[in-house]
């Protein structure tokens, strides 16, 4: 054996040269054969370049010899969809040089496969092989040799070459290097497989001559030691690898890596044995994983599988990975499916674009039309994704960058939509220059200082080119600076750059949105309903440029308390960005040179508005600063609507010239502005409410609209002597408090029609007992009473309450007269919420219902009884979890153990919103968890792993598991840290800790009770058995333990959850 493995270390140092590229002609002429005597002809006519199978080929009983392809010989083989079925080989080649006599005594090499050995250009597709086999046994017992044997092609020292070759229940049985599609490539060989397919196909390592010490198999490749092969997409099924009971290592263990391949140390070195896809390096141990998935076919690399993804194809990543960086081309349209899995992005690739005057760089590049979904990208790199095409971003996504102050997105005039989760630790979120960014839900955080989540500038970074259109409609922005933020002289010009906000949360330490710049940014929707824009230590906007649109929305600002107007209004005129003064709106008008180049609108119809310390909306001209030069600017300030509360007062404009103040003609104002002397001429009509504001209207109409029962209307513009007030007086023994209209005289007022419990109104009368109507003109001061008639209880109809499914509805009263008021009060059950509610009278007509909130409901009863149906559904309302994440639900199945995770500081999220519960473990992770339980202590040992970095999160906790003999590395050298952990191998990890920690670990759990019992791994056996027993690791659907399976996160917690309590007690 010795001699042999120093056979093939010298064989790995022999590649002398890359192969020629050979092209073939386009009229080359083919030789069709139909039959195996035909097709063995052909391939053994050295003048045939090219042949094709003319049907389906079955190849008998007889047996097939292995044939040897020239190095000077160029040869296509194009199975044209066609089979070749029962091949069977027991012949063998031998190399050119001899190596010796099978079967003689002396060491010998052989060769065995449909091909035994290609030394010339060789390319086999669009074939299929079915039911071959390969089974060569040529030695002595007084013989040495090494075997190549594959189906396909066996040893390669040429250019190979497969595409879209099949091979399918299949098997081949050999000494070394025994493989399905390929044996080996030596001596500078080249071999590569596009888009080829193995299934229900099986290798079987056996001894052959006087050495049993048998090694290198694998499902594609026997043996990669010269790094020769590379795939373009494998489909493999129902494979598998076997070790005869001829191979004898002696006292050599046979061992399973966390790769899945069996090996053997021994002799210094570590020798793979069968590997279930195919291994690399000069011992065959490194096996090649796949980690991206496009219609079935998996590939090594993402970057390979993007490359060959059809378009509008989906590539699914199939584990945790790294990629440096990868570009979606103009025109391509691909949909990239993390799996769940986390990507991490390394590298950069360098754009060359007009909004820098150098170029930038990025991981990823997006050209084409791209959706990224289900998983996270981590960025290393200062810019996560440049898009220049279409860029979707789905809502069960997460985006992090966190190494370098760049943007996790740039958006070069392309589309962005956008539901994930983006964050960036230390540079700015989302930055567009010019295009299109639409935010329909997710977090985007960017909380490092001078950072913001949404960044907007033109086309070119300059006022002369187009603008970026944002609209934002649900989600959360969280920012230090700005949650948006633009600027004068880079998102104006006479094409700005337009931001529309319609709904979603954003917060800020400083002013929430700052807009300087000549766009247009509008915040809420007709109906009055908009986002919620807070301020911990500013304005919830401030403005100075362009027009401002407020239709709805909760508007907070707060902090700098005691700063003054006039060093506000100095300080604007001399300083750029803004002030964060601390209101809910700040407008500062005439600021200065590169500010005043675009008017200056505000327009105010609707929305919340408080600030905390400072003002509701402060208005101030920079014009109004001491000797200040005079600006112009065309400026227009309308408040016609919303609800203002300050802490100062509700409007200060105290900075502004007089005939500029008057900007109020509407709203409802914590503080009575009749005097204040910002009310446009056109208002006409204070409301004074009950409960201590104000609304102002310009029409009597209007007043009265506003107006509840109980209020006083005011008529502002009469005298003192030219107004009469009318007092209406409910007669409702005090329920209702009297209004009070004060009107000029002769006023006509509309009269309200109001509702008592077990009465019918009658009209309202004056002090003679006469029933006056509606309109009503005030002539004078006096009151109208109004008159009720109690309901009679002779006639009364049957109320019916139809039962619902998922929720109950309870009325006030079984029965009812008409006129009287009916409650109905809804209850839905846990999870549900009310859909639909109706009552309809005798005939069917729908009775009009009044929502009086908290679940209660009033209608007035007619004539007829009545039938109530109500209907509840689903209720989707996030349910309050006690946990930051946006990704743990209260009723996802792992969400206590993830709970008690967090909050015993077991584990913390991958972001400060998601904990990604689905997102693999890796080994890193699973040592650091374990460090914290125990203490994080401190320990002094010197590692030796190459791949763990000092001074990195999970270092201290490698070197402490490392020193305790918890978690040991791969090699004296290797640690893999990034490397996903199995079930087997965390409870393997747990067992250890268990007893590192002295915990009882004489719980044992019966494995032949689970349906996949028998495949635990000999090393992990011990564990697995004490973590059944010990009640941490429960069976799977089907009752599978799943031992290979890797863990979630979500797993991990719970199993940890279950260790604390069952074990660490």
């Amino acid at each position: 054996m010795k001699k042999r493995m120093l056979s093939i270390l010298m064989a790995l140092a022999m590649i002398l040269s890359l192969l020629p590229v050979t092209v073939l002609a386009a009229d080359e002429e083919a030789t069709v054969v139909n039959s195996r005597d035909e097709l063995y002809r052909a391939m053994e006519d050295t003048t045939v370049s090219r042949i094709e199978l003319g049907t389906n080929i079955d190849m008998g009983s007889e047996k097939w010899a292995p044939v040897t392809i020239a190095d000077d010989r160029v040869l296509t083989i194009d199975g044209k969809g066609f089979t070749i079925s029962n091949l069977t080989v027991a012949n063998y080649t031998v190399p050119s040089d001899g190596s010796g006599v099978a079967g003689t005594g002396s060491s010998c090499d052989y060769y065995s496969g449909f091909v035994g050995n290609n030394s010339g250009n060789l390319t086999i597709e669009n074939i299929k092989f079915f039911k071959a086999e390969i089974d060569v046994a040529p030695l002595t017992e007084n013989s040495t040799g090494s075997s190549i044997l594959a189906v396909v092609c066996a040893n390669n020292n040429g250019n190979l070459e497969y595409n879209n070759v099949t091979v399918d229940n299949c098997i081949v049985r050999g000494y070394t290097k025994v493989g399905i599609l390929h044996g080996f490539s030596q001596d500078g060989g080249k071999f590569t497989a596009n888009q080829c397919t193995v299934t229900n196909c099986e290798v079987v390592l056996e001894a052959d001559g006087t050495d049993k010490e048998a090694c290198f198999s694998g499902i594609l490749v026997g043996y990669d030691g010269n790094n020769a092969t590379k795939t373009n997409g494998i489909r493999l099924s129902g494979n598998k690898c076997t070790i005869d009971s001829s191979v004898n290592w002696g006292t050599y263990e046979i061992k399973t890596a966390e790769t899945g391949v069996k090996y053997v140390t021994a002799y210094g070195n570590d020798w793979g044995l069968t590997c279930d896809t195919y291994a690399r390096g000069s011992a065959g141990v490194a096996a090649v994983t796949f980690v991206a998935e496009v219609n079935g076919y998996q590939y090594e690399t993402l970057a390979d599988a993007i490359a060959a993804a059809p378009n509008g194809e989906v590539v699914k990543l199939l584990k945790d990975t790294s990629d440096a960086t990868f570009t979606v081309p103009e025109g391509v349209q691909l949909t990239l499916d993390l799996g769940g899995h986390e990507l991490t992005m390394t590298g950069n690739t360098a754009v060359s674009d007009q909004a820098y005057a150098k170029g930038t760089a990025a991981s990823l590049i997006n050209r084409g039309t791209l959706t990224i979904q289900n998983g996270t990208i981590q960025g290393k790199t200062a810019n996560t994704i440049i898009n220049l095409g279409s860029l979707t971003l789905a809502s069960n996504m997460n985006l992090i960058t966190a190494d370098l102050a760049g943007c996790a997105v740039i958006n070069l005039g392309g589309s962005v939509t956008t539901s994930a989760n983006v964050t960036n630790n230390v540079g700015d979120g989302i930055v567009t220059y010019g295009g299109t960014l639409n935010v329909a839900g997710g977090t985007i955080s960017a909380e490092n200082d001078g950072m913001s989540p949404i960044v907007v500038f033109n086309r070119a970074y300059d006022n002369n080119s187009a603008g970026a259109t944002v609209n934002v409609e649900a989600g959360t922005l969280k920012a230090n600076t700005y949650a948006i933020s633009t600027n004068n002289q880079r998102s104006g010009g006479s094409d700005p750059s337009n931001v529309t906000i319609t709904g979603g949360i954003l917060t800020s330490s400083r002013s929430a949105i700052y807009w300087p710049s000549a766009g247009t940014l509008t915040i809420g929707t007709d109906d009055g309903n908009g986002p919620d824009i807070i301020s911990t230590n500013g304005s919830a906007i401030e403005v100075c440029s362009g027009t401002l649109v407020i239709k709805g929305g909760n508007f907070v600002g707060q902090g700098n308390t005691g700063i003054t107007e006039n060093w506000l209004v100095e300080g604007y005129r001399s300083n750029s960005g803004a002030g964060s003064a601390g209101d809910a709106i700040t407008i500062i008008a005439c600021r200065g040179t590169g500010y005043n180049s675009a008017p200056l609108n505000i327009m105010i119809s609707g929305g919340t508005f408080s600030a905390k310390t400072e003002y509701a909306v402060r208005y101030m001209n920079c014009n109004q600063a001491n000797s200040a030069a005079q600006i112009e600017q065309d400026v227009n300030v309308s408040i016609t609507g919303g609800d203002f509360a300050g802490a100062l007062q509700d409007v200060d404009a105290s900075f502004v010239a007089d005939n500029d103040k008057k900007f109020i003609s509407g709203g409802t104002f914590a503080q009575d502005l009749s005097e204040s002397g910002y009310l446009a001429d056109a208002v006409q009509y204070e409301v004074g409410h009950t409960g201590g504001t104000f609304t102002y209207a310009k029409t009597l109409a209007d007043a009265q609209s506003a107006a509840k029962p109980g209020d006083t209307i005011t008529d502002l513009k009469a005298t003192a002597d030219s107004t009469a007030s009318l007092t209406l007086n409910y007669n409702d023994d005090g329920a209702t408090t009297n209004s009070v209209y004060t009107v000029a005289k002769n006023t006509d007022v509309t009269l309200p029609e109001p509702t008592r419990d077990g009465y019918v109104f009658l009209g309202w009368y004056d002090a003679d007992g006469n029933k006056v109507e509606s309109p009503y003109t005030v002539s004078k001061t006096e009151t109208l009473t109004a008159q009720w008639s109690v309901i009679s209880s002779s006639t009364s109809y049957a109320i019916t309450v139809e039962s619902s499914d998922n929720g109950t509805v309870t009325a006030s009263r079984t029965r009812a007269n008409k006129g009287l008021t009916i409650t109905l009060t809804v209850k839905a059950d846990e999870g549900y919420a009310l859909d639909t509610l109706t009552v309809t009278d005798k005939n069917g007509n729908e009775i009009k219902l009044t929502d009086k909130g908290d679940g209660k409901y009033t209608f007035t009863m007619p004539s007829s009884a009545v039938t109530v149906k109500a209907s509840f559904a689903k209720d989707d309302t996030p349910v309050e979890t006690g946990l930051p994440f946006t990704d743990v639900k209260a009723d996802d199945w792992f969400y206590e153990a993830v709970k008690y995770a967090y909050d015993n500081k077991l584990m913390d999220g991958t972001a400060s919103t998601t904990f990604a519960p689905l997102m693999t473990t890796n080994r890193a992770m699973i040592v650091t968890i374990l460090w914290r339980q125990a203490g994080s202590p401190v320990v002094n040992y010197a590692m030796n792993f190459s791949d763990v970095e000092s001074g990195v999160w999970y270092t201290e906790a490698v070197r402490w598991a490392a020193a305790e003999g918890i978690v040991k590395g791969y090699s004296d050298t290797v640690f893999a840290p990034d490397d996903t952990v199995t079930r087997e191998q965390l409870a393997t990890i747990l067992y250890r800790y268990a007893g590192y920690k002295e915990y009882d670990v004489s719980a044992k759990g019966d494995l032949t009770t689970f349906a996949d019992g028998s495949t635990v791994s000999t090393w992990a056996a011990d564990g697995m058995t004490w973590a059944v027993g010990a009640q941490l690791i429960t069976g799977k659907d089907g009752g599978k333990l799943d031992p290979t399976g890797t863990a979630t996160r979500a797993e991990v917690a719970t199993i940890l959850m279950r260790f604390c309590e069952n074990v660490a007690k």
